[in-house]
């Protein structure tokens, strides 16, 4: 099964999950960049202004055309309760999507944001097989591989023949993982 992690991070956070996610799963990666969001103050200034008013970025990769593969992972951080402006960009351009997506999302929150996964899948027109949400704190501390787990366990538990076969080693979900009060997977 042919798999793409298509992600947006600023921080390197989220790159960190989703490279552990594209390692376990034998996925080609995709990063979007958004020249504007540089600087962290200058981001954090902007891009909440412009993520509470809708104001899209110029953004650079994002493949626009996905139909050559059958699942992708959708990776971003969440900007003042929504999902992170460049990561819409991208999405608001419709890009062709296989039939099956998995969203990960990374925040300064411990709790799921529920509001965000369904922005998520509103914009991707996708019903997600597998979610996960890490925190800031898991993020910068723990191990991405680990992390990832959670939603390595649930996409091999939605397409058991055709991932395990396909995915690079079998990634259990270890009993220390958090990924905030609420399970998010």
């Amino acid at each position: 099964m042919k798999t793409i992690v298509v992600y947006y991070s600023l921080t390197g956070n989220t790159a960190r999950i989703c490279q552990a996610v594209a390692a376990a799963l034998g996925a080609d990666l995709a990063p979007i960049r958004a020249p504007l969001f540089k600087g962290k103050a200058w981001t954090l200034f902007w891009g909440g202004f412009m993520s509470i008013m809708n104001f899209f970025p110029r953004i650079i990769g994002g493949p626009k055309d996905l139909s050559g593969y059958d699942l992708v992972v959708i990776g971003g951080q969440v900007w003042t309760g929504k999902l992170s402006l460049p990561l819409r960009a991208w999405l608001r351009q419709r890009p062709v999507l296989p039939a099956a997506a998995a969203f990960v999302l990374t925040s300064g929150e411990p709790d799921c944001p529920e509001q965000v996964f369904a922005e998520c899948a509103s914009l991707a027109g996708r019903v997600p097989l597998a979610r996960l949400h890490v925190s800031q704190a898991l993020c910068e501390t723990g191990d991405p591989a680990q992390l990832a787990a959670p939603l390595i366990s649930a996409i091999n538990a939605a397409c058991p023949s055709s991932f395990q076969k396909y995915s690079k080693r079998k990634t259990q979900v270890p009993s220390t993982v958090q990924t905030g009060p609420k399970p998010c997977v």
